[in-house]
């Protein structure tokens, strides 16, 4: 194993091997930006530990409780060959403390705090999005289920699969809903297979997030019901479980789409769409502007309508925001008859699906450009 870490105090694991697990690489951002989103938490008394092997769980859960550490919850998850263990910091110890002490208590194990990651939406007004990618008419037929991560929502049923992955679960379902909605618009696709998995949680400050081990474990749900194309209309900071998780996920077959975020044009980097394995999304308007508090940077892959979006739900509704650009892209994988081999392929399929707008070229706002979906089927 291989683990290449930022010198920050967030990402105190150093290099590893072991020769029964499965390699990855993080890939964190600046020091700067790790400290700046460090607070960002759904519960700074939580930490967070992937290990690879149940003797390496067991042997950091003894040693753990005997430093003081009580653990919350243990999820065996097969579908990504971890263990996720969930323990409570003792009083005396910080989160950067407790990362460093028990990365040093059972070699291999990753150890993170548990950062928060919000829906990406605004709400607005205009329908304009099929026609803007050239969307066939009559819509396509979807051909591999959608994993949706986000909050809970309205529509349950034959083709709609909802799990709950969060400790207290929001009852604002109005952004997963929309999601689905969009997901489930028959004038883009038919016969579309959703698994939802339910992880936005109410904070003991009143606002919503998603912690990263219900992230992790709603992506091992969905890997184990053979979900491949996931949806993720959320943004937070860098987060290592998290890079470790979705390395093993896309390692295993899965394609992740995320909303690029909507921290404004000089924000850093969000995640997960920044991620290697990820396909970042961003937003644009009827007149193929981008979305004004859409984040930009090198990483940004591709372009979708996600202003004034008209969305079926409720009467019909209009939302904007880089969480309702994503589903476009989710759907194109979803509905195409071939399915990428891996990310590299999932970009070069994106590439000739696309349009240039802004720069010549790929750039850092529109990514290779606006999604063009007139050969889809």
């Amino acid at each position: 194993m291989v683990s290449r870490t930022a010198p920050a105090f967030l990402l105190a694991a150093a290099s590893v091997a072991l020769s029964a697990c499965e390699s990855f690489v993080l890939d964190p951002p600046a020091l700067a930006q790790i400290e700046a989103d460090s607070e960002d938490v759904v519960d700074a008394r939580e930490i967070v530990v992937l290990a690879d092997t149940r003797a390496q769980a067991a042997d950091l859960t003894r040693k753990a409780n005997g430093a003081g550490y009580r653990v919350r919850t243990r999820d065996d998850l097969s579908s990504l060959g971890l263990i996720q263990v969930v323990l409570e910091i003792p009083a005396s110890r910080s989160g950067v403390q407790a990362i460093r002490e028990l990365e040093g208590l059972t070699p291999g194990v990753t150890a993170g705090v548990n950062h928060a990651y919000r829906p990406q939406a605004n709400q607005n007004a205009r329908h304009y999005a099929p026609a803007a990618m050239d969307w066939p008419s009559m819509g396509c037929r979807a051909q591999r289920p959608v994993g949706v991560i986000d909050s809970s929502v309205m529509t349950e049923g034959a083709r709609v699969h909802m799990r709950s992955f969060a400790d207290s679960l929001s009852p604002d379902n109005e952004h997963g809903s929309a999601v689905v909605a969009l997901l489930r618009d028959p004038a883009l696709a038919s016969d579309t297979e959703l698994y939802v998995a339910a992880v936005i949680e109410e904070l003991p400050d009143g606002g919503t997030a998603a912690g990263v081990d219900a992230l992790v474990r709603a992506i091992a749900w969905l890997l184990s019901e053979d979900v491949r194309v996931v949806n993720m209309s959320l943004a937070g900071p860098y987060n290592k479980i998290l890079d470790r998780a979705l390395q093993r996920a896309t390692d295993r077959g899965a394609l992740i789409v995320a909303a690029a975020g909507n921290d404004g044009p000089d924000a850093p980097p969000r995640y997960p769409a920044a991620l290697n394995d990820v396909i970042a999304v961003t937003a644009f308007d009827a007149a193929q502007r981008v979305y004004a508090d859409a984040v930009r940077g090198p990483h940004i892959d591709i372009a979708a309508p996600g202003v004034d979006v008209f969305i079926d739900h409720q009467g019909g509704v209009y939302r904007s925001g880089t969480s309702f650009a994503a589903p476009f892209v989710a759907l194109y994988f979803a509905t195409n008859t071939d399915m990428p081999a891996d990310i590299r392929d999932a970009r070069q399929a994106l590439t000739n699906a696309s349009t240039d707008l802004g720069a010549p070229g790929r750039d850092p706002v529109f990514g290779v450009g606006a999604l063009k979906a007139d050969d889809l089927c």
